[in-house]
Parts: C-alpha cells; sequence; structure tokens
C-alpha cells in the first residue's frame, strides 16, 4: 500500500518552496507576546505548495492537548490528508508533535506562524501562517493508522499518537468497509493484538459514550484507501 502521512509532506512542500534563516540569532523568531492567552481554538488558511496553488491547513488545537491536522491540495485533491497527535506549549512556542520531526510554530497575534525544525524564523514572501478562525464542521479526511479487531470490537490508533479511537460498525445488513477491514484483519493477522496498517477516509464523530454517561469520539470509516499488512508507520 501507499500511505501517505501529510506531516512530512508539508514539511517536504512548505521546504521547497522557503528557505529556513541561518542559526545565528538574526533569523530568530520573534514573539508578538510572552505567553499566548490561549492556544486551543481552529486555525486555517493556506499554505505555499511547491507543485499545486496551495495547501488549505487546518489545524484544531483541543483542550486535552491533542490536535486534528487537514491539509487540502488545491486542484489535485478533494479531501485533506489528515493527522491526529499530541502537542505542547513552552512561552509562545507551540509544537506539536508526529511520529516524525516534530513540527514547530509560533505565536504571531492570533496566528501561528510556521517555523524551521530548530525553532528558527522562515525567510519568505509567502504566506506562512494560520488564523484563528471558528470552528469547523467536521469532515472526511485520509488517515494513516493501525486497526485492530478483537472480541466483536473494532478500534483504530492513527500514526504519530497512541490514542484509540472505537470505530463505527457498518449498519446492520449493509455490509460496508468495516467488514472489509474485520475480514481482512482475520485473514492476514495471526497474533492477537497486532494492528493492519491501513489507510482509510473517515470521519471523526461524537456520539453516547460506550461505558457510563456522556459522549465519546468515534471514527466513521467512509471508505478503505489501501492494506498494509507487512509495513507499519511511514
Amino acid at each position: 500500500m501507499k500511505t501517505n502521512c501529510i506531516l512530512p509532506c508539508l514539511l517536504v512542500l512548505c521546504a521547497a518552496c522557503q528557505t529556513a534563516a541561518p542559526g545565528n540569532g538574526k533569523g530568530q523568531w520573534q514573539p508578538s507576546v510572552a505567553t499566548p492567552p490561549q492556544w486551543t481554538g481552529t486555525y486555517a488558511d493556506t499554505l505555499p505548495c511547491a507543485d499545486c496553488p496551495g495547501i488549505f491547513t487546518q489545524l484544531d488545537l483541543r483542550p486535552d492537548s491533542t490536535y486534528v491536522l487537514r491539509a487540502l491540495y488545491l486542484e489535485r485533491d478533494s479531501i485533506p490528508f489528515g493527522t491526529i497527535g499530541t502537542w505542547r506549549s513552552h512561552g509562545d512556542r507551540l509544537t506539536l508533535n508526529t511520529f516524525g520531526d516534530p513540527m514547530q510554530w509560533g505565536w504571531a497575534g492570533d496566528s501561528l506562524q510556521r517555523l524551521g525544525p530548530g525553532g528558527e524564523a522562515i525567510s519568505t514572501s509567502l504566506p506562512n501562517a494560520v488564523r484563528r478562525v471558528p470552528s469547523l464542521q467536521p469532515s472526511a479526511m485520509h488517515l494513516t493508522g493501525g486497526y485492530f479487531f478483537q472480541d466483536g470490537s473494532h478500534s483504530f490508533t492513527p500514526c504519530g499518537t497512541t490514542l484509540s479511537f472505537p470505530v463505527l460498525a457498518d449498519p446492520v445488513n449493509a455490509p460496508g468497509p468495516v467488514q472489509q477491514l474485520d475480514q481482512t484483519y482475520v485473514k492476514e493477522v495471526k497474533e492477537a493484538g497486532r494492528p493492519l496498517y491501513v489507510q482509510i477516509t473517515a470521519t471523526i464523530r461524537s456520539g453516547p459514550a460506550m461505558e457510563g454517561d456522556g459522549t465519546q469520539e468515534y471514527i466513521q470509516v467512509d471508505q478503505v484507501d489501501g492494506l498494509n499488512m507487512l509495513q507499519g508507520c511511514r
């Protein structure tokens, strides 16, 4: 299966469009405030792309220190590539943790400016920040991660995180992508508790908690994009 991960792609494409300033102090990030008042929220804007009109980037920073990043390559794709992980902040700096190199951002007056891998400012005349926007409706995205099927329960762990999401089963009498995943899991995974690495088109939705009161987030699988039985997150 050809897996796709948006963070490495975004890093490569941004590097092709921009040149990082030398780490001699002149190119260091200059914050607009010492400490941002609140990181959580939704940020979005179009960032540079090496071979397309731009990458519409949406970053949701959640109060529980998790994030969802979507990147849509304009005039190329109709569904964004997504990644889910954890974030941390220190002063004016924000770090998105991934299974690859962390992504660095700096607070820029209600916007987040993309920084180099060492936290340095990026010298560019192109748009390089995502601004705070109202929360957007949940949307489908391509996700890569490990699928688990055991004792009749289905779960999915996106690459780059240890977070596990329950997976909504297909409607009764309507076989669909989850049944396909279950059948492949039983056929290919011989060791209990091991993941089946897949790429899916999915939407994060909320519904009643499986145990107790309250609500819980679920993964709704819209389609299976690919199966990778032998390799992990790449």
